[in-house]
């Protein structure tokens, strides 16, 4: 189970019931939420969902998991901004991954199934390594990698990418 979760879009009816449409911080898992009456999530925000419910300040119950095809349409448009925030805020993480990644045989890296990212690109962002930080990436490369890895995420998540090197399968 995910601890946190950033709101992507939420309902409130009128007699105060609120759900809410979350990612995963850690999993990239779509869940569902009832809000606590009395407040309202921030589009973006990052919240506490974890067991302890005496911690949850907005999410009173997760109701469970969904699939891309449930979020709400609105959800699916703040989608890709969320994801920058979560690339941004875990940056190490994915640096870690391009100094890091190898090849998976002889005529294909890792890092191709990033987009962007085909055997020129490669070889360039290969001699270059490594990289400090995002900044140090786009400076050596050019490349934004805060939206390649969103983007690249985003793809698996909507299932428009069937390899799958950033996200669990559910």
């Amino acid at each position: 189970m995910e601890d946190y979760a950033y709101i992507l879009d939420f309902n409130i009816s009128p007699d105060g019931k609120g759900l809410a449409y979350m990612i995963g911080a850690d999993r990239f898992t779509f869940l569902t939420g009832v809000i606590k009456k009395g407040t309202t999530p921030k589009i973006g925000e990052k919240y506490y969902i974890g067991k302890d419910k005496q911690k949850r300040e907005v999410i009173d119950v997760v109701k469970g998991r969904i699939s891309f095809q449930e979020l709400t349409e609105g959800a699916r448009m703040n989608l890709k901004d969320v994801l920058k925030r979560i690339v941004k805020e875990n940056e190490t993480r994915y640096v870690d991954f391009l100094n890091n990644a190898k090849p998976i045989n002889t005529r294909t890296h890792t890092l191709e199934f990033l987009p962007q990212i085909g055997k020129k690109t490669l070889k360039i962002v290969l001699e270059r390594r490594p990289y400090s930080s995002f900044k140090d990436f786009q400076d050596k490369t050019g490349l934004d990698g805060v939206e390649i890895f969103a983007e690249k995420i985003y793809r698996e998540l909507s299932g428009k990418d069937l390899v799958k090197i950033l996200t669990i399968r559910i």
